[in-house]
């Protein structure tokens, strides 16, 4: 596995522990298990995966050297990746 999914998948874990400790801070007396955390984990790890791919997708144009039209077709595939996978920004 490259060291980038590597790096996402510690973020990925980082963010499910938080997210399951706020859980447990809100709601004490709820059972989290294991099969919750590990959906947690795939969420935010699969949620990490888009937003990595969609930074290199914008990372191709510069607004400053590009044209406009694709300027805006890099954005839109951007949007339309995030749309796709029902991930918001």
């Amino acid at each position: 596995m490259n060291e980038r999914i590597k790096e996402l998948a510690l973020q990925a874990w980082q963010r499910t522990n938080e997210q399951v400790s706020s859980q447990k801070s809100h709601m004490p007396d709820t059972v989290i298990s294991q099969d919750d955390i590990s959906d947690i984990f795939e969420e935010k790890f699969a949620q990490l995966i888009i937003e990595e791919c969609v930074g290199v997708i914008e990372d191709m144009a510069d607004p400053e050297e590009d044209s406009e039209r694709y300027v805006w077709a890099i954005q839109n595939a951007s949007a339309k990746l995030r749309e796709h996978f029902g991930v918001e920004r």
